[in-house]
């Protein structure tokens, strides 16, 4: 048994086991209106998350938040080269480099990327940052197929499929997926 009701941008499908929500541009099916519409807005191209710092624009809110994150947590510049670090303890250990010291004597970073030079201790790691050239994103969504460069990436948005919010604010009780929304 199935009823399909059709609008301008959805189809509802009612089935006896559960409500699927389905795109009438690319057939992908969610459990829940609200995905689907944070999905149609990759067909329309729509940004309506602005932010206020670089005004570059997203689709999502959940990723303009994660981007406002990369103004606030890279505070400490290099006045050598320019590099930011995220606290003031990695500064200071790299402008030791500047001085020809060798303040990360413990890690010997044998594996340097082809594309910028970058060097890593371990070669997983050299080629998990080789994906930020070359694009892929071996990590997909079952629920709805996006994907992502990181498995941490995966299972943070995963938390959104489920209503998992498991960050309570003390003050307004309201839930969030990730502990830095609790600002």
């Amino acid at each position: 048994f199935s009823v399909q009701y059709k609008s301008s941008e959805i189809m509802r499908m009612f089935t006896e086991e559960k409500k699927k929500f389905k795109c009438l541009d690319c057939g992908r099916t969610f459990g829940y209106l609200s995905s689907l519409r944070i999905h149609c807005q990759t067909h329309t191209g729509e940004k309506h998350y602005k932010c206020s710092v670089c005004e570059k624009s997203f689709t999502r809110k959940d990723t303009l938040v994660m981007h406002q994150r990369s103004h606030l947590e890279k505070q400490y510049k290099c006045p050598e080269c320019e590099k930011t670090f995220r606290c003031k303890y990695y500064l200071r250990k790299h402008e030791r480099l500047h001085k020809g010291e060798k303040p990360f004597k413990h890690v010997q970073k044998n594996e340097k990327c082809p594309e910028c030079g970058r060097c890593f201790g371990r070669k997983a790691h050299l080629i998990q940052h080789q994906r930020i050239h070359t694009g892929e994103k071996p990590h997909q969504c079952p629920e709805c197929g996006r994907c992502f460069t990181y498995k941490s990436h995966l299972n943070r948005h995963q938390k959104l499929h489920t209503g998992e919010r498991p960050y309570q604010c003390p003050v307004c009780e309201k839930r969030f997926v990730e502990s830095a929304e609790l600002r």
